[in-house]
């Protein structure tokens, strides 16, 4: 049987979480919230101004929420009166403080959050995963550049680094040991540059950024029997090995959102997480930057 759920924010990925629940096989979609937004987009959907009304009126047994992450705490504890089981897009809240707040009072509700780190279900990192397995695959360093139109609403590393932090634990299976991140900037184009070591040994560089005019996700990865080129942007992958250059095969479809919400599905029956991160992952990854 289909939960109810909700969806608060309709920015950019809170209209992807609409258009993949408007047909979900996991969730009926019983309510959306915006303040910005207007009735007639939504059609036979319920649509609300104000999200205590949309709880009150709605009653979901669940929600995402896709506002600005400087909305997120708010917006928890409010959600958290109505709810047991809350998604929540990253960066899931401002800072560290914040985070650990979240996490006590959702211990003491008894409350599920699961956090929206939405390229762990990227096609390319699926298919870099199954290399990975299926070649018993050393890895020894990792370079990632990320790009974006960063806009003054925009913190580079809230929305760039986390998730390149998170990838890291996520594909590697590992805890960040030490990190070192300068802030830099050229004609108005924010960068920032990380050097870090895992504790397990990998060496890893990241750019964050708007040095590039359209997004760019490339992670070019030295491993044992080659060097994989993904591109989490375009649904590539590469590897270069001593007898040349294959192309390895990803899936040129992207169901993240579908994925995450049919993680999310099993959080809200009480199974595991799944490849959903939680909010100890989020602490981990702020501790490292703290």
């Amino acid at each position: 049987m289909k939960k109810k759920i909700s969806i608060i924010g309709l920015g950019k990925i809170g209209k992807k979480h609409f258009s993949e629940l408007r047909r979900s096989d996991y969730f009926e979609l019983v309510g959306i919230c915006d303040k910005n937004e207007k009735l007639d987009n939504f059609a036979r959907f319920e649509f609300f101004n104000d999200i205590e009304n949309m709880f009150v009126t709605s009653k979901p047994q669940a929600v995402i929420i896709a506002t600005p992450s400087k909305t997120h705490k708010e917006i928890i504890l409010k959600s958290m009166k109505y709810v047991k089981n809350i998604f929540v897009e990253s960066p899931c809240t401002e800072n560290f403080e914040q985070v650990r707040e979240m996490r006590y009072a959702a211990n003491t509700s008894q409350t599920k959050i699961a956090v929206g780190f939405n390229e762990r279900f990227n096609p390319t990192v699926i298919s870099l995963l199954r290399e990975f397995k299926k070649e018993n695959e050393e890895i020894y360093s990792i370079s990632i550049i990320r790009s974006c139109d960063c806009g003054e609403d925009i913190d580079i590393i809230d929305d760039l680094l986390l998730k390149d932090l998170d990838l890291i634990r996520f594909i590697f299976k590992t805890e960040i040991s030490n990190i070192n991140v300068k802030r830099s900037s050229f004609e108005n184009k924010k960068v920032i540059s990380s050097n870090l070591k895992t504790k397990n040994g990998i060496l890893v560089n990241i750019i964050s950024g708007s040095l590039y005019p359209i997004d760019r996700v490339f992670m070019e990865i030295s491993a044992k029997s080659g060097v994989y080129l993904a591109d989490l942007v375009n649904f590539t992958l590469h590897k270069i090995t001593m007898n040349g250059r294959v192309n390895l095969r990803v899936e040129n479809e992207d169901f993240s959102i579908r994925n995450e919400h049919k993680c999310f599905l099993d959080v809200c029956e009480n199974k595991e997480f799944g490849n959903l991160a939680s909010m100890e992952d989020v602490i981990k990854i702020r501790e490292i930057l703290r």
